[in-house]
Protein backbone atom coordinates (compact mmCIF):
# COMPACT_ATOMS: atom_id res chain seq x y z
CA UNK A 1 0.00 0.00 0.00
CA UNK A 2 2.75 2.23 0.62
CA UNK A 3 4.48 1.50 -2.35
CA UNK A 4 1.66 2.70 -4.35
CA UNK A 5 1.52 6.23 -2.30
CA UNK A 6 4.73 6.64 -2.76
CA UNK A 7 4.50 5.47 -6.61
CA UNK A 8 1.99 8.75 -6.63
CA UNK A 9 4.43 10.94 -4.90
CA UNK A 10 7.02 10.28 -7.25
CA UNK A 11 4.90 10.70 -10.72
CA UNK A 12 3.83 14.31 -9.47
CA UNK A 13 7.19 14.85 -8.01
CA UNK A 14 8.52 13.81 -11.80
CA UNK A 15 5.91 15.54 -13.58
CA UNK A 16 6.99 17.86 -16.20
CA UNK A 17 7.11 21.76 -14.46
CA UNK A 18 5.09 24.61 -16.15
CA UNK A 19 7.63 27.16 -15.81
CA UNK A 20 7.14 30.00 -13.24
CA UNK A 21 3.89 28.53 -11.60
CA UNK A 22 5.20 25.34 -9.44
CA UNK A 23 2.82 22.96 -10.99
CA UNK A 24 3.66 20.48 -12.59
CA UNK A 25 2.08 18.25 -15.41
CA UNK A 26 1.75 14.69 -14.59
CA UNK A 27 0.54 11.63 -16.80
CA UNK A 28 -3.21 10.75 -16.04
CA UNK A 29 -3.46 7.18 -17.35
CA UNK A 30 -0.60 6.51 -14.84
CA UNK A 31 -2.11 8.43 -11.75
CA UNK A 32 -5.31 6.40 -12.37
CA UNK A 33 -3.86 3.12 -12.54
CA UNK A 34 -1.90 3.81 -8.90
CA UNK A 35 -5.15 4.89 -7.75
CA UNK A 36 -6.71 1.73 -9.05
CA UNK A 37 -4.42 -0.15 -7.74
CA UNK A 38 -4.90 1.27 -3.82
CA UNK A 39 -8.25 0.75 -4.02
CA UNK A 40 -7.80 -3.36 -5.28
CA UNK A 41 -5.28 -3.11 -1.99
CA UNK A 42 -7.73 -2.52 0.65
CA UNK A 43 -9.48 -5.76 0.46
CA UNK A 44 -6.04 -7.19 1.59
CA UNK A 45 -6.69 -5.18 4.90
CA UNK A 46 -9.87 -6.54 5.08
CA UNK A 47 -8.26 -10.48 4.41
CA UNK A 48 -6.04 -9.29 7.17
CA UNK A 49 -9.06 -8.56 9.78
CA UNK A 50 -10.80 -11.99 8.32
CA UNK A 51 -7.89 -13.73 9.30
CA UNK A 52 -7.28 -12.40 12.37
CA UNK A 53 -10.82 -13.24 13.36
CA UNK A 54 -10.18 -16.74 11.86
CA UNK A 55 -7.55 -16.47 14.52
CA UNK A 56 -9.20 -15.47 17.40
CA UNK A 57 -11.93 -18.62 16.86
CA UNK A 58 -9.26 -21.16 16.64
CA UNK A 59 -8.08 -20.03 19.93
CA UNK A 60 -11.20 -20.05 21.77
CA UNK A 61 -12.22 -23.44 20.13
CA UNK A 62 -8.44 -24.72 21.34
CA UNK A 63 -9.36 -23.05 24.63
CA UNK A 64 -12.72 -25.11 24.65
CA UNK A 65 -11.06 -27.89 23.69
CA UNK A 66 -8.40 -27.82 26.30
CA UNK A 67 -11.24 -27.22 28.75
CA UNK A 68 -13.24 -30.21 27.75
CA UNK A 69 -9.91 -32.31 28.11
CA UNK A 70 -9.57 -31.73 31.62
CA UNK A 71 -13.06 -31.92 32.47
CA UNK A 72 -12.76 -35.03 30.62
CA UNK A 73 -9.72 -36.38 32.28
CA UNK A 74 -10.96 -34.67 35.83
CA UNK A 75 -14.13 -37.08 35.29
CA UNK A 76 -11.89 -39.85 34.32
CA UNK A 77 -9.80 -39.45 37.58
CA UNK A 78 -12.96 -39.30 39.38
CA UNK A 79 -14.32 -42.47 38.13
CA UNK A 80 -11.00 -43.76 39.09
CA UNK A 81 -11.16 -42.82 42.91
CA UNK A 82 -14.56 -43.82 43.15
CA UNK A 83 -13.61 -47.58 42.47
CA UNK A 84 -11.85 -47.86 46.00
CA UNK A 85 -15.22 -48.47 48.17
CA UNK A 86 -13.29 -47.41 50.84
CA UNK A 87 -12.85 -43.65 49.20
CA UNK A 88 -15.69 -43.11 47.65
CA UNK A 89 -16.78 -39.78 50.10
CA UNK A 90 -13.37 -38.88 49.91
CA UNK A 91 -13.41 -39.60 46.13
CA UNK A 92 -16.47 -37.63 45.54
CA UNK A 93 -15.46 -34.71 47.37
CA UNK A 94 -11.70 -34.75 45.81
CA UNK A 95 -13.67 -35.25 41.90
CA UNK A 96 -15.83 -32.55 43.01
CA UNK A 97 -13.53 -30.07 43.24
CA UNK A 98 -11.24 -31.29 40.49
CA UNK A 99 -13.81 -30.46 38.19
CA UNK A 100 -15.17 -27.19 39.49
CA UNK A 101 -11.39 -26.14 39.12
CA UNK A 102 -11.36 -28.02 35.53
CA UNK A 103 -14.43 -25.67 35.05
CA UNK A 104 -12.17 -22.50 36.13
CA UNK A 105 -9.55 -23.34 34.42
CA UNK A 106 -11.33 -23.93 30.97
CA UNK A 107 -13.37 -20.60 31.47
CA UNK A 108 -10.06 -18.40 32.28
CA UNK A 109 -9.08 -20.28 28.91
CA UNK A 110 -11.97 -19.44 27.08
CA UNK A 111 -11.83 -15.77 28.59
CA UNK A 112 -8.60 -15.20 27.91
CA UNK A 113 -8.57 -16.24 23.84
CA UNK A 114 -11.59 -14.54 23.79
CA UNK A 115 -10.08 -11.42 25.03
CA UNK A 116 -7.10 -11.81 22.71
CA UNK A 117 -9.17 -12.45 19.70
CA UNK A 118 -11.43 -9.28 20.53
CA UNK A 119 -7.74 -6.83 20.84
CA UNK A 120 -6.59 -8.53 17.74
CA UNK A 121 -9.23 -7.64 15.74
CA UNK A 122 -10.06 -4.59 17.33
CA UNK A 123 -6.89 -3.51 16.01
CA UNK A 124 -6.86 -4.69 12.45
CA UNK A 125 -9.97 -3.15 12.05
CA UNK A 126 -8.51 0.09 13.21
CA UNK A 127 -5.63 -0.37 10.99
CA UNK A 128 -7.72 -0.82 7.94
CA UNK A 129 -9.35 2.02 8.59
CA UNK A 130 -6.13 4.14 9.04
CA UNK A 131 -5.14 3.04 5.61
CA UNK A 132 -8.33 3.55 4.19
CA UNK A 133 -8.05 7.05 5.09
CA UNK A 134 -5.07 7.64 4.92
CA UNK A 135 -5.63 6.56 0.83
CA UNK A 136 -8.73 8.66 0.61
CA UNK A 137 -7.36 11.66 1.83
CA UNK A 138 -4.41 11.55 -0.48
CA UNK A 139 -6.28 10.64 -3.08
CA UNK A 140 -8.37 13.68 -2.34
CA UNK A 141 -5.91 16.21 -2.49
CA UNK A 142 -3.69 14.76 -5.54
CA UNK A 143 -7.63 15.03 -7.63
CA UNK A 144 -7.98 18.70 -5.95
CA UNK A 145 -4.52 19.56 -7.15
CA UNK A 146 -4.77 18.41 -10.50
CA UNK A 147 -8.71 19.77 -10.98
CA UNK A 148 -6.88 23.45 -10.04
CA UNK A 149 -4.35 22.76 -11.81
CA UNK A 150 -6.52 21.73 -15.27
CA UNK A 151 -8.85 24.30 -14.62
CA UNK A 152 -6.17 26.70 -14.39
CA UNK A 153 -4.88 25.45 -17.83
CA UNK A 154 -7.99 25.78 -19.61
CA UNK A 155 -8.29 29.73 -18.34
CA UNK A 156 -4.83 30.02 -20.36
CA UNK A 157 -5.89 28.25 -23.38
CA UNK A 158 -9.08 30.18 -23.90
CA UNK A 159 -7.31 33.51 -22.94
CA UNK A 160 -4.80 32.34 -25.75
CA UNK A 161 -7.27 31.05 -28.11
CA UNK A 162 -9.16 34.40 -27.72
CA UNK A 163 -6.07 36.30 -28.29
CA UNK A 164 -5.71 34.37 -31.77
CA UNK A 165 -9.42 34.72 -32.84
CA UNK A 166 -9.40 38.61 -31.68
CA UNK A 167 -7.05 39.45 -34.51
CA UNK A 168 -8.58 37.55 -36.89
CA UNK A 169 -11.75 39.26 -36.39
CA UNK A 170 -10.16 42.50 -36.98
CA UNK A 171 -8.77 41.03 -39.76
CA UNK A 172 -11.47 40.34 -41.75
CA UNK A 173 -13.47 43.98 -40.61
CA UNK A 174 -10.22 45.67 -42.83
Amino acid sequence: MHNLIDRLEALVVEGKRIPMTGRAVIDEREFMEIIDQLRVSLPEELRQARRITQERERLIAEGQSEAERVINQAHEQAAFLLQDQELTKSAERHAQRIVVEAQQQAAAIVEEAQRQGDALLQEAREHAEEVRSGADSYARDVLSNLEAELNRHIVMVRKGLAMLDKPLSEAAMH
